[in-house]
């Protein structure tokens, strides 16, 4: 399996809303960008798609998940950290 990174909106957005997820916060952090699956919980903030873009592209994240897999695993990867990587290679 392999590893996509992206920072397309579009692709993000489709991602998430392929396995039922909407945008949201973790609260009581400012870029603790995460998906509700549907679990609900007091710990996490729902956010518009376009709160959730806003405070993806101030925090330069990107967004990592596994090609041709159906599961919802993922990751926010901070970019300057992804282009430092990528230059160590």
């Amino acid at each position: 399996m392999q590893q996509v990174i992206t920072t397309g909106h579009e692709i993000i957005r489709a991602w998430a809303l392929e396995r039922g997820g909407t945008p949201a916060l973790l609260l009581g952090t400012e870029t603790g960008l995460r998906f509700d699956w549907g679990e609900g919980g007091d710990e996490l903030e729902r956010l518009s798609w376009r709160d959730f873009f806003d405070i993806f592209e101030e925090e330069g994240m990107a967004f990592a998940h596994i090609q041709d897999d159906d599961s919802s695993v993922y990751e926010f990867i901070a970019r300057d950290e992804l282009m430092l990587a990528e230059g160590d290679s």
